[in-house]
């Protein structure tokens, strides 16, 4: 494995990423059902799940199925924010196989609390995840072609499908923001990410290498 610089973090953040990220999830969960899911709560977890898996390779950098879960469940959030900014109005279901619940438009309104456009970063950002977690290789759920048929085109043409909010993205990200994935392309990125053994030792240095990757 190549040696990867990591950013100096003190050892009181790290503890804190790894205090009971499972308990603390639920917790969240309990809240987003009751109160509302929109992005920024999606995001916030997503954060949250992959800053716990950064930490957890500081002290052990090979990832166990502790970890993994919790980074498949980041990128599940992470998704999860496109389609709900991307489509506020259809039907979502965010899957958070860490706790075994999900949270879905069954329950509750997702549109009410959407609140803010997503932008090419956020796809790429997305992109990154689930490139890393292995989500995009969830060929039942097509992920992959979600990314690339539907999301992509929805932020580029300035989420036509939300009347409230328009999407505004930055030139540079919308020159590196992916949106003519194919399956060979995504074989290919797997194979470059297990090279530099990014799928096995992420931080957010390797969701930029990734990012560049596509």
């Amino acid at each position: 494995m190549p040696d990867l610089t990591r950013h100096d973090i003190s050892e009181q953040l790290i503890d804190e990423a790894l205090d009971d990220i499972t308990g603390r999830l639920r917790r969240r969960w309990h809240r987003l059902r009751h109160d509302g899911c929109g992005p920024r709560q999606l995001d916030e977890s997503a954060v949250e799940l992959f800053d716990h898996v950064a930490a957890r390779t500081v002290r052990a950098p090979a990832l166990d199925e502790a970890a993994r879960l919790a980074l498949r469940t980041a990128a599940e959030c992470a998704l999860g924010v496109l389609s709900i900014s991307c489509f506020p109005d259809g039907d979502q279901e965010v899957i958070l196989p860490l706790i075994g619940e999900r949270l879905s438009s069954e329950d509750g309104a997702f549109g009410r609390a959407v609140d803010r456009a997503p932008t090419a970063r956020t796809w790429l950002d997305a992109f990154a995840l689930c490139l890393v977690s292995g989500l995009v290789w969830d060929w039942q759920r097509v992920t992959g072609l979600l990314l690339r048929d539907d999301y992509a085109p929805a932020v580029r043409d300035g989420v036509p499908y939300s009347a409230a909010l328009t999407s505004a993205s930055g030139p540079a990200d919308q020159a590196d923001q992916t949106d003519q994935v194919d399956p060979a392309d995504l074989v290919d990125l797997r194979d470059q990410a297990d090279q530099v053994d990014l799928v096995d030792l992420p931080d957010q240095a390797d969701l930029a290498d990734l990012a560049d990757l596509a």
